[in-house]
């Protein structure tokens, strides 16, 4: 939150994790980056300690972390009574939207949107939300006895660009794993 960046971050996923395990924190001086006290690059460091044991919070949990000399200036039992430093709702606009968030009545909505697809051959039914309020996808109706309680599940395996397929997986020989990929289940062979 203060550099707007993780500290570790890497050209992919797997720099990125790599990074979390070997690297050590950097912590870039200005003017191209924030200025912090030593204070508060001493609580960083203690939080990202590598070993679980050693780091801040492992031993009385946030009750460590509260006793860092960098929250000196914190009561924190006053805490929840202050009042906070930026207020977003303060703006009209932003009222009127969570306004609107809170009240908003799909059903006319819903029925415009299934009649506009029903026109063009659909079901009604988007096919990429799953509406778990409005569908069950599990019963103990003994009628539903042998259906597929995941029939209308649909996932997709997101791959980005630069990581490798199986970058953190390694698997044992003569193994294999299933992979879902918009609805349907490929088993992928490792060499």
């Amino acid at each position: 939150m203060l550099f707007g960046s993780t500290p570790f971050k890497g050209s992919n996923r797997n720099a990125t994790f790599r990074n979390i395990l070997k690297s050590d924190i950097l912590f870039l001086q200005p003017p191209t980056h924030q200025s912090i006290s030593a204070s508060c690059k001493a609580l960083i460091r203690r939080l990202l300690t590598k070993s679980d044991k050693k780091r801040l919070g492992s031993r009385a949990g946030a009750a460590d972390i509260k006793q860092n000399p960098w929250f000196k200036n914190i009561t924190w039992a006053l805490l929840r009574n202050r009042t906070p430093p930026i207020l977003p709702l303060a703006d009209p606009q932003k009222q009127q939207l969570l306004q609107f968030a809170l009240t908003y009545e799909p059903s006319a909505l819903d029925l415009q949107q299934k009649h506009r697809h029903r026109s063009h051959g659909g079901s009604g039914r988007d096919s990429t939300s799953l509406d778990i309020e409005r569908e069950d996808l599990w019963t103990t109706d003994p009628s539903r006895q042998g259906v597929d309680p995941f029939e209308k599940f649909e996932s997709m395996t997101i791959l980005h660009d630069g990581d490798d397929d199986y970058g953190l997986f390694i698997p044992k020989e003569n193994s294999s794993d299933s992979r879902w990929t918009e609805g349907e289940s490929t088993a992928v062979e490792h060499d």
